[in-house]
């Protein structure tokens, strides 16, 4: 009979009893169990160090995430208040609606820093206030068009995935207008899959742009996506000179059911 693991025992060693008739165990017995033991220490290795290397994704992306507010914030927060500044006069009440939108922006970020997930009409109703604060800033120059579908509402999302895509957007979509740009945010569900399109009327991706070029919001986005849902999830994006259309699409497919229900029992055993 095999007793239980004794403290000082090494990873994968066994403690057996005596056997009840008093029988000596054969050097065959001895054979089989080290061979046993061998084997089981290597199994609990491999299960150690998957739960390690889970924690590890589970901790680089609370890094990514916090680098990514942490870049966002200070030029946004920047734009945000030189519009307010210059509403404060001729358009008050404007102002104070701003102020109340950048409120709600910075009051996102700050709760969801230690959460990287976030239910779909959370991260949707954070990209709006975000948007509401940029059209302060540019005016009639940026109109806004939503259009989720409401059985995608509970999908939970990893926190602020889709807001650097709206921010990439306006920085090479709108801004690059002289007249009037449009954003347009889209979600909805296929299957199992949860759809994302951000689209603009802008000049487009210049001929060669990759995910290096798109900046720090881009490349962390595909980071953490492929960390938590592997090959399931992807990023791409159609240009104009590649459809033979104005603007951008951006469109990112996420797996309905994920990696989350894996990541959240890590995280209750951490707490």
């Amino acid at each position: 009979m095999i007793a239980p693991l004794e403290q000082n025992l090494v990873p994968g060693a066994l403690c057996i009893q005596p056997r009840p008739d008093g029988m000596p165990f054969l050097s065959d017995d001895r054979r089989l169990l080290n061979s046993l033991a061998r084997t089981l220490g290597v199994v609990l290795e491999n299960v150690r160090f998957r739960e390690r290397e889970q924690q590890l994704r589970l901790l680089a992306s609370r890094a990514e995430l916090k680098a990514l507010r942490a870049q966002m914030n200070p030029h946004f927060l920047f734009n945000a208040l030189n519009a307010i500044a210059g509403l404060i006069e001729e358009q008050p009440r404007l102002a104070d609606e701003t102020i109340e939108q950048l409120a709600h922006v910075l009051r996102y970020a700050l709760r969801r820093s230690d959460n990287e997930w976030v239910r779909l009409d959370e991260e949707i109703e954070f990209v709006a206030a975000y948007l509401r604060v940029e059209q302060a800033r540019f005016g009639e120059r940026l109109r806004v068009d939503f259009g989720v579908d409401r059985a995608a509402a509970a999908v939970p999302v990893p926190a602020m995935t889709i807001q650097p895509l709206v921010e990439n957007a306006i920085k090479h979509g709108v801004s690059a207008l002289e007249g009037t740009g449009t954003v347009s945010v889209r979600a909805a569900l296929d299957g199992d899959l949860l759809c994302v399109e951000v689209s603009d009327n802008g000049p487009g991706f210049p001929r060669g742009f990759s995910i290096g070029a798109g900046g720090h919001g881009m490349r962390n986005i595909v980071e953490r996506i492929a960390g938590y849902y592997g090959d399931c999830a992807q990023l791409r994006w159609i240009s104009g000179w590649e459809s033979g259309r104005v603007g951008t699409q951006v469109f990112l497919t996420l797996p309905r059911h994920s990696r989350s229900e894996v990541v959240g029992s890590v995280v209750s055993k951490q707490s």
